[in-house]
């Protein structure tokens, strides 16, 4: 039995528990970075704020609406998983899946007591760490002085949000147990908890259960998690692009295969082909360059990106406008760039084989070095603005257009239509990510450059039937279009904030057998296998089954002269059965899953047959013993020879 709970309201925000025999696993932990856009803008440039509706209680709490969007008027809070829902000390390991989905590790690790493992390779926790450091960065230059004087920090209250409507509050859900975001030293502290490992290796946790880290092919170090007892395998898939990736490795599909249960999050209907996306914003830049416009891509500072440094560049030398420069503004910009020439392990086979010329894997290294692309760390620093030569193309942060760098350069080109704003973060929903900054009189093009499974893809279907898994768990939102696609897959669904219960059909359970008990077993030879009679005590620690011998090695109960073996001949079954029903219908019905069902409804029995258990229901006790005696009846019996111990094992 499985236990599986989503803790994140938004599909977005990736955190799931997975409670397997006596561990506790956190699947990820997301951040709802959207959550940000339901916020003013506060920066050093002031703006020109859009048309207000205010609703201002006595203490100067304001909520900003903007035709069909609210905003805060406030200090920054984030939208976390439901982590008051599990107690956080309890959980023994957490698996990072890619550095999108741990943006909320500092809340796990430094404010809900959890102490366990944390897993993740070495570029998810690097790059992981830079984007939190950005964000903190931007966090603390906004100036929230006048929001303590208006007493606009505590709008988080029952009474103040029901006096919203439902479609507003709807935009702020649980806005309750929105929280501020960490320090920098909560980054450093929670990162220093992490424990690296590469793809393919094999952790144990128990003597029992084992994880195995697979390339995702989503992003640089991204993986796959396979969850492994002795007769158990769960499949953890997070983000994942099942095409060709252009700059880190392919998906490795083999170690997901043939799971008894696949975890399947983060699956989007459709969108285009990612190489289609950087085309169109290729054409783009190139219009708005041509005609002396300025391009601004508020972006994360990841390896799409620097992909996307490539593409450009070589696209406007096509074009004839190769002194055109390109910028990258953000905290992490030199630190990032440097990285990712030193780590082609974890980059596709094309960047690899550059390392061995010697060349960069990117080729970002040999545009800084001819001036072709330009870093900072801020716009705030002369420097910047001695260096700035338009028309320029200039990527920084935050996405989010609710603090960063982007804000200065926004409102400053926004009110001419020859410059272009391109969005290509998926998280974030362009209307109410600029309606916030309006009038805008520069083109605003939304292009996401997304890289997760889409089941709009020609290779889906295909993909998914050759995992050829028992079970496939999903979201509510994807249920239904999954089955429409794959109606013969077996796919289970759940809801967030509601756990669900996952039975894993299997024979056999893994056990030690202590000394004492094993010199007591003398197995005979049945039907070619090892077969004795086990009366012992079973007892479970640290996820391992243990059986020792009953009473301290004595046995004072009465041997039976013969055990029980097989299955049951259910012809013979049937027959006696219809005796006791005494004319009554009996429902017969087989399932494709080697599961047989006899239904006895005037007597109100059920019997459900497996190939490894019957369990019979029934409200009347003696009726339930006689159905019991009759299977019991039917079973092969083998007699037990002298002196053979009473112990049942399979070898």
């Amino acid at each position: 039995m499985v236990k599986f709970y989503c803790l994140g309201e938004e599909p977005n925000a990736a955190c799931y528990i997975v409670k397997l025999k006596n561990t506790t696993i956190m699947l990820d932990c997301g951040l709802e970075l959207a959550s940000i856009l339901s916020f003013t803008t506060r920066n050093e440039v002031t703006t020109n704020p859009p048309t207000k509706k205010r609703k201002q209680d006595g203490e100067g709490l304001v909520f900003v609406q903007n035709g069909p969007h609210l905003y805060i008027d406030s200090e920054v809070k984030y939208h976390t998983p439901r982590l008051n829902m599990v107690d956080l000390s309890s959980v023994d390991v957490i698996l990072i899946s890619n550095y999108y989905n741990m943006l909320a590790l500092p809340y796990l690790t430094e404010y809900y007591g959890f102490n366990g493992r944390i897993f993740a390779t070495e570029p998810t926790g690097y790059i992981g760490r830079q984007i939190m450091t950005e964000l903190v960065i931007y966090m603390e230059r906004l100036d929230n002085s006048d929001l303590q004087q208006r007493g606009n920090k505590r709008w988080q209250t029952e009474g103040l949000l029901d006096g919203l409507s439902h479609e507003l509050k709807n935009q702020i859900p649980n806005a309750l147990d929105w929280k501020s975001l960490y320090s920098i030293h909560d980054v450093e502290s929670s990162i220093s908890k992490i424990k690296l490992v590469s793809y393919d290796e094999v952790i144990n946790i128990y003597d029992d259960l084992t994880l195995i880290p697979c390339n995702s092919g989503f992003c640089i170090g991204s993986v796959n998690w396979v969850i492994k007892t002795h007769y158990e395998k769960i499949s953890y898939i997070a983000k994942s692009n099942i095409g060709h990736p252009r700059f880190c490795l392919p998906l490795n599909k083999e170690p997901l295969m043939n799971s008894d249960l696949v975890i399947l999050t983060d699956v989007i209907e459709r969108a285009p082909e990612p190489d289609n996306i950087i085309n169109d914003i290729c054409n783009q830049i190139g219009m708005s360059i041509n005609q002396g416009g300025n391009v601004l891509i508020p972006c994360f500072p990841s390896g799409s990106v620097f992909y996307l440094f490539e593409c450009i560049e070589q696209y406007l030398s096509h074009i004839g406008q190769s002194q055109t420069k390109i910028y990258f503004v953000s905290p992490s910009s030199e630190t990032l760039l440097a990285y990712s020439n030193i780590i082609p392990e974890w980059l596709c086979k094309e960047k690899q084989e550059k390392s061995y010329i010697p060349e960069p894997p990117f080729n970002h290294a040999t545009y800084l070095e001819r001036g072709k692309l330009l870093r900072f760390d801020s716009t705030h620093t002369g420097e910047f603005s001695n260096h700035l030569s338009e028309p320029c193309i200039v990527f920084g942060g935050h996405p989010s257009l609710r603090c960063g760098d982007m804000l200065d350069l926004l409102a400053l080109w926004k009110h001419d239509p020859k410059n272009t704003m391109i969005v290509i973060e998926p998280d974030f929903t362009i209307g109410k990510l600029v309606s916030v900054h309006e009038p805008l009189q520069m083109n605003i093009l939304s292009m996401p450059l997304d890289r997760r499974i889409r089941m709009n893809s020609p290779s889906f279907k295909r993909w998914i039937v050759n995992l050829n898994a028992k079970n496939i768990l999903v979201s509510d939102s994807n249920y239904q279009r999954l089955n429409k696609i794959l109606p013969e897959e077996n796919f289970i669904m759940y809801l967030p904030l509601q756990p669900k219960f996952i039975t894993l059909e299997r024979v056999y359970e893994h056990c030690l057998v202590t000394s004492r008990l094993a010199q007591r077993i003398n197995p005979i030879n049945l039907e070619g296998k090892s077969v004795a009679m086990v009366d012992g005590l079973l007892s479970l620690r640290d996820g391992v089954y243990y059986l020792d011998s009953h009473g301290f090695g004595k046995n004072n109960e009465s041997e039976p002269d013969n055990f029980l073996w097989g299955t049951p001949d259910w012809q013979r079954v049937y027959e006696e059965l219809s005796e006791i029903a005494k004319g009554n219908q009996i429902i017969l019905t087989k399932n494709a899953n080697r599961t047989l069902t006899m239904n006895i409804p005037a007597l109100n029995v059920f019997i459900f047959i497996t190939p490894t258990e019957t369990i019979i229901k029934a409200d009347n006790t003696n009726l339930r013993h006689m159905i019991r005696d009759v299977i019991v009846r039917n079973l092969p019996s083998y007699e037990k020879k002298p002196k053979v111990p009473i112990i049942k094992l399979t070898l």
